[in-house]
């Protein structure tokens, strides 16, 4: 295992944001360079989660601060191209929440741009290893689902998580 400490920015202190605090904070390789959210009770919360945690004075500070190894974006995905272009800019790896924003289109834009970069980046999805996806995958490989047409996925959010609309994602085959 590699002796290398990765400061990590976190944008967002929600709840996503609070449970990689406190999994980074178990790690021996990984540290913070700090964390920002718009929410004072929200930062608040996050420094009980990492004892000295520094919350910065705003996100754009915080991603190009030198000490930044790697962003992680964890606010609302109304947002998180906006983070990941700051964090392109700067020359820093991309670690975001799913999904990468709330309109097919400037999704699609959101990755070509990242794949044009070069820039280092990955997507959390936990429920990738989930029952639920196993279970989907092997009905898909041995027919039982039938021929796939097209996939939608409507996630509704908290009033202001998606800038106060339905998220809607998918793709038709």
């Amino acid at each position: 295992m590699s002796d290398k400490v990765y400061k990590v920015a976190i944008i967002g202190l929600g709840v996503m944001g609070g449970r990689m605090i406190t999994n980074m904070a178990a790690h021996p390789n990984f540290a913070f360079s700090g964390a920002w959210d718009p929410s004072a009770e929200a930062c608040e919360a996050a420094q009980n989660l990492a004892s000295g945690l520094n919350i910065a004075e705003n996100a754009k500070s915080l991603i190009e601060d030198a000490a930044t190894d790697v962003v992680y974006i964890a606010c609302p995905p109304a947002w998180h191209k906006e983070y990941a272009l700051m964090a392109m800019a700067a020359g820093k790896p991309v670690y975001c929440e799913k999904p990468l924003g709330i309109d097919i289109d400037d999704s699609r834009d959101f990755v070509e741009r990242l794949g044009l970069s070069n820039t280092p980046n990955i997507i959390n999805f936990a429920q990738a290893a989930s029952r639920a996806v196993e279970v989907t995958d092997q009905r898909l490989r041995d027919g039982a689902l039938g021929e796939i047409a097209g996939v939608d996925v409507i996630v509704h959010l908290p009033a202001g998580r998606g800038r106060g609309r339905p998220m809607r994602t998918g793709c038709a085959f």
